[in-house]
């Protein structure tokens, strides 16, 4: 597959894509400090079972995922955590998931259709998105939709020895349930256990496959929540507890990311970006496809992008990212909408539509750069190299429109346009996550101080928390409320984000508890306690 022309070229269009630009950016969400600030405390403390941050949380998710932060941090960066090697695992998950479907798609088809395929899904914007993120979707995501692609090899290969692929589908079962959990394994299972069942094998067989595949997956998982059931005891059980079963049962004792059902399709529909608007340009040639020939790698597509979306729409839990594994089988059903209408003017009107951003929106970007504007605070490119990842979309849409490309959806210049998002945009919205001046007094005060540092509130009501304590060293502690700051020793710095009382913080500045007057006029402030 990697020493043909065609896979050599997509692989390194997939790593240009993603890999040299993960450390463009800071970290600019709550989520992504929170995952890398796990894999600092492992290297900080030695403790690789169950690490604690914050002074005390216990992660939210199994180990696997921050343990190849670790690893990566160690092998490329003298064991330093920093943006770069937080984000590789996710895009070397991306890149494998892709060259796998790539593989599939080929075998199943032709080369161009994998091709196709592989385009579709890495040029997606929720797969694009997930592939430079610091969180774990990816990598569960990559280990879920690999261990599919092997059941249904495993089907096709019915009468051979297969005890290779059982065992790659085991190993890629068991990332996925160190990844997140028991569902990074049930999941997959369940959606091959429907694709046999539809291709007519036995029910029986079918279920004993794949629940001995779930019982395999699960032994080293069951050694880890062991494990790290010793070192946590029962608020380790309880939150365990909590995000695999309150989760999907909706009896978590908060709520997290509720929504109503329709949510999951209006995601779908924008994380299929700019493909769904090839679909919706498709409905106005529907006699070109409706008698598209059932394949059984079809069928698995159908059926796998169902289960996942299907399931998802249970529980009130709902994220964008959860159904990421439906992805690249919907990129199958695209590519088949693009086969069929390959040479009709659907394409190449949607191609003329891309070309026509490729070159529209590098313009804009420069003119946000150039022209005095208000709308756009912070916005900043950076740099020659920025400038010149800016020409790139435009350049290829120039080539594009002048009949150079092949490719009638104009592939080339969506490749593009991302691998400028990646390189040259993205970096200068986010340059400065310290939105207000307010944000960034705070965040150069606690930069500024040496001692121990609280803040007043518990980590899921302090996500803004997550971001300062990653880039201070994982150096902040919680205290549950402001009363309870009586206790802690004097010398450290209180950082209050709400101060509910102000009399009470007045009177105690008065008392001299402090070693500069708090202004208790701000949302937040800053105090070096003194007895």
């Amino acid at each position: 597959m990697f020493f043909t022309t065609t896979g050599f070229m997509l692989l390194m269009g997939l790593i240009l894509l993603w890999i040299p630009w993960l450390g463009e950016t800071p970290f600019y969400s709550k989520g992504e400090p929170r995952e890398a600030i796990v894999a600092m405390s492992m290297l900080e403390t030695g403790e690789w079972i169950l690490p604690s941050t914050c002074g005390g949380e216990i992660p939210f998710k199994p180990p696997f995922f921050a343990w190849l932060i670790a690893i990566f941090a160690w092998l490329f960066n003298g064991s330093v955590v920093n943006e770069f090697v937080s984000r590789l695992p996710s895009s070397l998950a991306a890149v494998g998931m892709i060259m796998m479907g790539y593989k599939w798609a080929k075998s199943a088809k032709d080369t161009n259709f994998a091709l196709t395929m592989a385009l579709v899904t890495a040029t997606s914007f929720e797969v694009f998105r997930a592939a430079e993120a610091c969180r774990v979707d990816m990598v569960l995501t990559a280990a879920m939709v690999g261990a599919i692609y092997i059941i249904y090899e495993i089907r096709e290969r019915k009468g051979r020895d297969n005890v290779g692929w059982y065992a790659a589908a085991a190993a890629l079962l068991t990332i996925a349930t160190l990844t997140k959990g028991p569902i990074g394994s049930l999941l997959p299972c369940l959606a091959g256990g429907i694709y046999l069942l539809l291709r007519g094998d036995n029910f029986w067989k079918s279920f004993f496959k794949m629940f001995s595949l779930v019982l395999v997956s699960f032994v080293l998982p069951a050694l880890w929540y062991y494990a790290a059931w010793k070192r946590g005891g029962d608020m380790f059980l309880d939150l365990a507890w909590e995000e695999n079963i309150g989760r999907l049962t909706g009896s978590m004792s908060y709520e997290s990311h509720v929504r109503p059902f329709w949510y999951n399709f209006v995601t779908i529909i924008a994380g299929m970006l700019p493909w769904t608007l090839l679909g919706v340009l498709a409905l106005f040639r529907y006699r070109t496809y409706r008698h598209w020939p059932f394949r059984h790698a079809g069928l698995l597509s159908i059926s796998a992008a169902l289960t996942i979306i299907i399931f998802y729409c249970i529980p009130s839990s709902k994220r964008s990212v959860y159904l990421l594994p439906a992805y690249p089988f919907m990129a199958y059903g695209i590519t088949v909408l693009i086969e069929s209408l390959r040479h009709t003017s659907v394409t190449r009107f949607y191609g003329k539509i891309m070309a026509f951003i490729g070159i529209a929106a590098p313009v804009a970007v420069a003119l946000v750069e150039l022209v005095p504007n208000n709308f756009f605070p912070g916005f900043h490119l950076h740099g020659w190299l920025s400038w010149l990842m800016l020409c790139l979309p435009v350049a290829v849409s120039i080539m594009w429109l002048r009949g150079r490309s092949t490719s009638e959806v104009a592939m080339p210049v969506i490749w593009a346009l991302l691998v400028c998002y990646s390189s040259a945009v993205m970096p200068a919205i986010f340059h400065n996550p310290l939105k207000t001046q307010q944000t960034a007094e705070i965040f150069q005060a606690l930069q500024a101080t040496k001692r121990p540092i609280y803040i007043v509130g518990t980590p899921n009501k302090s996500g803004l928390a997550y971001w300062p304590n990653f880039y201070l060293g994982d150096r902040m502690r919680f205290v549950k409320s402001y009363e309870a700051t009586d206790s802690l020793p004097a010398g450290c710095t209180l950082w209050i984000p709400n101060a509910a009382d102000t009399a009470k913080i007045s009177n105690d500045w008065a008392k001299g508890k402090f070693g500069f007057n708090p202004d208790t006029r701000r949302p937040a402030w800053i105090a070096t306690k003194m007895k």
